[in-house]
């Protein structure tokens, strides 16, 4: 009847087209939490990650001739207490590469 009048109805259209702008803007909401979620992650490989393993590697080579204690004892006392030993690894890789950047 719309039609036989000489009313034409554009809503299909406006849901389509609203439907596209949409998943736009989805998608772009999406690469921009990737791109995010990405940068997150590197500077916490980079400033969290890394220091604390090249700490947790000193600490382990200098146990036994150094510190003078054994690795079984070294890791108990580790796991004693996790986010203190977390804190001294960061601390000590910092101060290693610190000290590697000012030699070179």
């Amino acid at each position: 009847v719309a039609s036989a009048l000489g009313c034409t109805s554009r809503g299909p259209e406006v849901v389509r087209a609203g439907a596209t702008a949409f998943a736009a803007r989805a998608r772009r909401a999406l690469l921009q939490a990737w791109s995010k979620l990405q940068t997150f992650a590197v500077v916490l490989l980079q400033l969290v990650l890394v220091p604390c393993y090249i700490g947790h590697l000193v600490v382990c080579l200098l146990c036994g001739p150094v510190l003078h204690i054994s690795q079984h004892a070294r890791a108990s006392m580790a796991n004693a207490n996790m986010p203190l030993t977390l804190v001294m690894q960061l601390f000590i890789g910092y101060v290693h590469l610190w000290g590697v950047a000012f030699l070179e």
